[in-house]
């Protein structure tokens, strides 16, 4: 059992499941509307003004069964030669897909601030897929100032847009939240993309895209015979889940857990590596960098952290650049969500042993 579980009020959301049988039975027995219930779609919508600062029509509003079927449909939305701007190092499952389906993918490097603005200004993409909020995997949260250039950047010319996916946005610590960037958008130039995986169970696959007004139509017509994914028993539990306040609850005990295992781990990375490691201290979201001194490669490490069970990441996988096994620094990215928080230490104590035993 994972943590997510473990913290989950699963009593609370059997309760609603049992109103949704009673009170729904006419809509859970017939086949959904495609871009997911009205009504679950005004509980979001209802949700994302408070906790994002978003102004939209539940209308606008498209669920689906994960962030990567969303995109797949969004990028039909468009003509086969367009162009996508990935940030790199990145979301690689994405930026495989799309390479998969034919699309031209730019790799937009990142600075302090997150995305290069002149780099995206140089490959002018079609669409440029961000992780503003908490850069993935990076941990970057991008500042006001590059999001007003971005914006402006996609406002400049028709047929640009930016994908915001606002993956892990509900998890700040001790910082003020965020704006979106979508909130900050005056001329529909942003689809946003939110999901319910990271704060309640990822086996939900409960995920949601907000589309401007003027691609609404374009998906309606493109994806007039498409089905709804989601069970509709679940979708409608979602939405008396959000409306009765139990879901915003459970995301502030949810916060709170993380930011207690979090703070877990970054105190016993430090005693443990001492001057061994330099941890990318960035308050927000289930993960965070660290790099490490040591003379093993990648390669060694990752075949101890195998030998030990030890579910471990090195940036290699999220970057299509070079990464240099001459480097005495090794950098990794390390998540924290699935830990008990009584566990960690003994865990770092293994890492420590994978990344220095010989």
């Amino acid at each position: 059992m994972t943590t997510n579980s473990l913290y989950f009020p699963h009593k609370k959301w059997m309760s609603f499941q049992k109103q949704v049988i009673e009170n729904h039975q006419y809509e859970i027995s017939q086949l959904s509307h495609p871009q997911g219930p009205i009504e679950v779609r005004e509980a979001i919508r209802d949700l994302v003004t408070i906790t994002r600062g978003i102004n939209c029509y539940a209308e606008q509003i498209v669920i689906g069964t994960g962030t990567q079927p969303l995109i797949d449909q969004l990028v039909d939305l468009f003509t086969a030669d367009i162009k996508a701007g990935i940030e790199n190092p990145g979301y690689a499952r994405v930026r495989d897909m799309l390479v998969d389906k034919g699309i031209n993918v730019a790799e937009i490097p990142l600075d302090n601030n997150g995305a290069d603005i002149d780099a995206v200004k140089k490959e002018n993409p079609t669409l440029q897929f961000l992780t503003p909020s908490h850069q993935f995997p990076t941990g970057t949260i991008m500042p006001i100032s590059r999001r007003i250039d971005l914006l402006n950047w996609a406002s400049e010319k028709e047929n640009r847009y930016i994908v915001e996916d606002d993956y892990d946005s509900e998890f700040k610590y001790g910082t003020d939240n965020i704006p979106s960037l979508h909130s900050m958008d005056k001329e529909e130039k942003v689809i946003y993309i939110g999901t319910f995986s990271k704060t309640m169970l990822p086996s939900f696959r409960m995920t949601y895209m907000i589309l401007p007004l003027h691609l609404l139509e374009l998906y309606k017509e493109k994806h007039k015979n498409w089905l709804q994914g989601n069970n509709s028993i679940q979708l409608y539990t979602l939405k008396y889940f959000i409306e009765s306040g139990e879901y915003s609850r459970h995301v502030k005990k949810m916060n709170l857990h993380y930011e207690n295992n979090r703070n877990a781990l970054i105190k016993s990375l430090k005693k443990h590596f001492k001057d061994k490691v330099a941890i990318a201290d960035i308050p927000a979201g289930l993960h965070f960098t660290a790099k490490f001194k040591t003379q093993k490669s990648y390669d060694e490490i990752k075949m101890c952290a195998e030998k030990y069970s030890l579910e471990l990441y090195d940036m290699r996988r999220f970057s299509t650049d070079y990464v240099s096994n001459d480097d005495e620094w090794k950098k990794y990215v390390l998540g924290f969500a699935s830990l008990y928080t009584e566990e960690i230490d003994d865990i770092v104590k293994i890492l420590y042993k994978t990344v220095f035993e010989k």
